[in-house]
């Protein structure tokens, strides 16, 4: 384990890592905790925050151009705030996940749908088609 905490370290990703999803704090006012948006972007922080605003207020502020503060608010909901940012984290690494296999599937994904729509005769889409072409 520590042989990887060295590899992390020399490479930068520890420091990376470190910043994902940190908790700064939790006061009256709730909980706030850093996001990397080179790790996880920006499209999936927010729409992570959208999906958690039935549990929680969110509140989401650049610090600058790479980390987003997110504030997480009661609502008054039973689940505690570090739970529910938990949950938050694992949310976001999920969105994350989607949208890098959506990227790189594309191009599979339009060679099927064009291979589907090859065989639709969209070029002929004024004139009704006959599906029993030997039937009178």
């Amino acid at each position: 384990m520590e042989h990887n905490n060295c590899f992390l370290y020399q490479t930068g990703l520890l420091e990376s890592a470190a910043l994902t999803a940190r908790f700064l704090h939790q006061d009256d006012d709730g909980l706030l905790m850093e996001v990397d948006l080179g790790v996880y972007g920006l499209a999936a922080l927010q729409k992570v925050a959208y999906r958690f605003t039935d549990r929680c207020f969110i509140h989401l502020k650049h610090r600058d151009d790479r980390i987003v503060e997110v504030r997480f608010r009661s609502k008054g909901s039973q689940l505690p705030l570090d739970s529910i940012a938990g949950e938050f984290c694992n949310e976001i690494l999920d969105q994350r996940l989607r949208e890098l296999v959506g990227r790189d599937s594309e191009p599979v994904r339009n060679l099927i749908l064009a291979h589907a729509l090859s065989r639709v005769g969209l070029a002929n889409s004024g004139q009704p088609q006959n599906s029993d072409s030997g039937s009178k």
